[in-house]
């Protein structure tokens, strides 16, 4: 069966999520971690997206961004393709990072309320066991520049 194709809404506010593979932690040293944070950063210039929100915990991240120029497939897929690439060679290691599809949800009530919105996206973090925050709210809100 074919997957469904994913809804676009310009102007949109999405909340995506993506996990380790397996449950496989995402990074393993700062290294790892500065580099999902450069290109999480730059996402605002390089497509045009507000990133208003991103949690990492040790086996999943969190995002929530406002796609403005390009689709939330087009400026999260960028992220889960170079990411992993990176991580592999690094750490010589073959195989998926990240588990399936990354899942973004689109976040009506976001676009009436920004400010609740986080909560989307940082309620999950709070919760997690302090050995699980490595990155917590690492980028509590990256304004978009476009």
């Amino acid at each position: 069966m074919a997957r469904l194709p994913r809804i676009h809404v310009i102007e949109g506010w999405y909340h995506g999520t993506s996990r380790g593979n397996g449950g496989e932690t995402l990074s393993r040293r700062d290294d790892d971690r500065r580099a999902l944070l450069g290109w999480v950063s730059g996402m605002p210039d390089r497509f045009g997206a507000e990133v208003h929100a991103f949690v990492w915990v040790e086996n999943h991240d969190l995002l929530l961004l406002r796609c403005r120029r390009t689709d939330a497939s087009e400026t999260r897929g960028s992220l889960q393709t170079r990411y992993p690439i990176w991580f592999k060679g690094a750490h010589r290691r073959p195989g998926h990072v990240f588990q399936g599809r990354f899942k973004p949800v689109l976040n009506r009530k976001a676009a009436m309320d920004p400010e609740k919105a986080l909560w989307v996206v940082v309620a999950p973090a709070r919760r997690a066991r302090p050995d699980e925050q490595e990155i917590l709210s690492a980028a509590a809100s990256i304004r978009g520049r476009s």
